[in-house]
């Protein structure tokens, strides 16, 4: 199974969010251990504009 990601999810992740933090990395084990992961440009673009600069995204 091929599962896209929110950008929600990424965010809970990589900002270590404490309220949402564990729910999201949850959801990410569970649907991994399903199949693939991906992300579509409009969340990497969401994503991107979190960051200094592309390196940091990378």
């Amino acid at each position: 199974m091929i599962t896209a990601v929110d950008t929600n999810i990424l965010l809970g992740i990589l900002f270590a969010d404490k309220k949402h933090f564990a729910d999201s990395k949850n959801v990410i084990d569970a649907y991994l251990g399903q199949g693939q992961l991906i992300l579509s440009e409009v969340v990497y673009a969401e994503l991107a504009s979190q960051f200094a600069s592309e390196s940091e995204v990378e």
